[in-house]
């Protein structure tokens, strides 16, 4: 079934690409005959390259054939003779081949999206192989249509090196995923930001009047800041393409400088699109390699702060980390007139366990309680840490004595039930006494009153056996009275 899938998939993409193909291909060649022969841009090529470079194996070579099919049937019916009409074809496969050799596959996003892809795109699909292709088919058109070699040579280059540009990585972009999925909202945020963009390089080459070129660039350059290499693409494909349909029917701002025939401004529309692809695209490989970089260096600085508020032995928040959380909450307190209560737990005889079975096993006893106290707790694992030792403090705003006296209850039993052997102990197993506080927090105090009265509590409880709960309450002035 799931063969079934990818081959009825894939036999959908090679129509897809047959008709964009026969569009594309009728489209530029009916602007090319209107100008004179003077082609603005082919870009069927560029897509011939990118649905190879992102089919399976196994179809690349279907899609090979279909493309150069399409490209011939093209050309045939146009009134090309047979004969010419191959060899072109043989040239476009030509094309074809020394793009899409050397590239191999493109699986996903992060394949397309760095300098060394972009430099190979850059030699063989934009460089090598249109100028491979027009030193083979440049002598053919010359003596067909009665033409200077060298003249046919540059436009046959220079349009197909273009057509290569704006269609090959832009269709490699829409063909491969970044892994993230986008929601209609962020589509629709992405289309608006296009927009201006659009509208300007319409604007620009619609009118006759105005070389307004400049004002393409600052949407250009806003969509290259706003979408990094992705904007570059996108933006330059856009501009370069509609200004080859406008620029072959004589509008835009290089139709301007026209002077007898449309091979002036064609060239400088070619000179214009290729130099466009050539800043655009290293200054977006650019700002999206500092992206990368700033990502990295958020996610280390996120990393090491975690590390410098995580018990590295336990996985529980550590001293510092209870500090500030405590210095955050006695401020909310106070906001709220709100009661903030503090756990302070000791391991019962933990030296002695040490003494007993070894460090290793003391760590261990430590992860097991550390991990036991976070399920016991009704509050986020934010709320947990290790405060030195076999010492443990757990955190609980807005809860009362009994609350906390009840969250005490749980951890003490929870901690009896992991049933760790202690022979050292008189209770057998590895046990814990808790101290207990609870104030709410006032501005002439500070949260190390609320430890103070705590770590009171818990010795309280040691001193009366350990393996039991004491609950310290706040006198009139502040002392701590033990019950």
């Amino acid at each position: 079934m799931e063969l079934d899938f990818l081959a009825e998939r894939e036999f959908r993409l090679l129509i897809l690409m047959c008709v964009l193909l026969g569009v594309c291909a009728w489209v530029s060649t009916k602007l090319s005959l209107d100008a004179g022969g003077a082609s603005c841009i082919w870009i069927s090529n560029g897509l011939i390259s990118a649905f190879i470079l992102t089919v399976p194996a196994g179809w690349k070579k279907h899609f090979f054939i279909a493309g150069e099919v399409v490209n011939t049937g093209v050309d045939l019916a146009f009134g090309d003779p047979l004969i010419p009409a191959l060899w072109f074809a043989l040239c476009s496969c030509a094309e074809v081949l020394i793009a899409v050799l050397p590239l191999r596959h493109f699986a996903v996003r992060a394949d397309v999206s760095n300098r060394r892809a972009m430099c190979r795109i850059a030699y063989f699909a934009v460089f090598l192989g249109p100028l491979t292709g027009a030193l083979l088919g440049a002598p053919a058109i010359a003596m067909q249509q009665d033409r200077p070699w060298p003249e046919v040579l540059r436009l046959w280059f220079l349009s197909s090196s273009l057509g290569v540009a704006a269609s090959l990585p832009f269709v490699l972009f829409l063909a491969t995923r970044d892994g993230r999925r986008r929601t209609l909202r962020a589509w629709i945020f992405d289309i608006a930001w296009a927009g201006p963009l659009v509208a300007c390089t319409f604007a620009v080459f619609w009118q006759t009047k105005y070389p307004a070129i400049f004002l393409l660039f600052p949407p250009l350059i806003a969509v290259i800041l706003r979408f990094r290499l992705a904007g570059a693409i996108f933006g330059t494909s856009l501009v370069v393409i509609v200004g080859a349909a406008f620029t072959a029917e004589s509008h835009g701002p290089f139709a301007v400088s026209r002077v007898g025939t449309l091979m002036e401004p064609v060239m400088l529309f070619h000179i214009f699109g290729l130099m466009l692809f050539a800043t655009c695209i290293p200054v977006g490989l650019q700002f999206k390699e500092r992206h990368r970089l700033a990502c990295e260096l958020k996610e280390a600085n996120q990393r090491l702060s975690d590390l410098a508020l995580i018990d590295g032995l336990t996985g529980v928040q550590n001293r510092r980390s209870l500090d500030l959380l405590l210095d955050s909450e006695w401020s909310n307190g106070q906001l709220g007139d709100k009661e903030l209560s503090l756990l302070y737990i000791d391991i019962d005889f933990f030296k002695r366990f040490n003494d007993t079975y070894g460090h290793p096993s003391g760590d261990d006893c430590l992860r097991r309680v550390a991990r036991t106290l976070v399920a016991s707790v009704p509050m986020p694992a934010e709320c947990v840490g290790r405060y030195g030792g076999e010492e443990f403090v757990v955190v609980l705003p807005e809860t009362s004595a009994g609350s906390a006296q009840a969250t005490a209850d749980r951890i003490t039993a929870s901690i009896r039930d992991l049933d760790i052997p202690h022979e050292a102990s008189p209770f057998g197993v590895v046990t814990a006494s808790v101290g207990i506080a609870t104030v709410r927090p006032t501005p002439d105090a500070n949260p190390s009153w609320l430890v103070h009265l705590a770590d009171d509590a818990l010795y309280a409880a040691k001193r009366s056996g350990r393996n039991r709960i004491e609950l310290s309450a706040q006198g009139a002035r502040g002392e701590c009275v033990l019950t």
